[in-house]
């Protein structure tokens, strides 16, 4: 629902049941919206870094970005990861999950920003709590909390490398 820029309203009575009102922005039309994500989606060329420890996401973001022009290093191990920053700084972007095993997102874009101080990172999460937690990091330049689609995680590159 939120990928989808709408929101839920959740109540429930004791005894009446739980009601789900679900909302939905309209459009005004189909090709408007394939229009505006074609536009979003045409995202320019760069290296991105993706480090993501669900290897179903792994892929499937990796397949993403690399549809819409990147070149993708994808690692599942943050701790790889710092290693292949280390030898090769070259990424014009990386994106990290927030929650995984050995480095947490946070603590592996620490690392990487002795390395790299000028990178920029996108923060991904399934937790409201990576927001407070990227606050006062410069680098970090956006959280998406999931679930995130396409459109919202190019949208997000778009305004990061171009601010550039």
């Amino acid at each position: 629902v939120k990928g989808h820029g709408g929101s839920m309203r959740v109540r429930s009575e004791l005894g009446s049941g739980t009601t789900f009102e679900i909302f939905i922005p309209k459009i005004d039309s189909v090709q408007d919206l394939e229009s505006e994500q074609s536009e979003v989606l045409q995202v320019s060329e760069g290296k991105v870094l993706f480090v993501e420890d669900d290897l179903d996401q792994l892929r499937t973001v990796e397949r993403i970005l690399t549809g819409i022009g990147f070149e993708v290093e994808a690692i599942s191990d943050s701790s790889m990861a710092a290693s292949k920053i280390a030898s090769d700084s070259n990424f014009d972007l990386m994106i990290t999950d927030y929650d995984m095993p050995g480095l947490n997102g946070i603590e592996l874009v620490e690392m990487v920003r002795r390395w790299v101080p000028e990178l920029p990172v996108i923060i991904v999460s399934g937790r409201e709590d990576a927001v407070g937690a990227s606050k006062g990091i410069d680098t970090i330049k956006k959280v998406i909390i999931k679930p995130y689609d396409k459109v919202e995680l190019a949208s997000a590159i778009n305004l990061i490398l171009h601010r550039k």
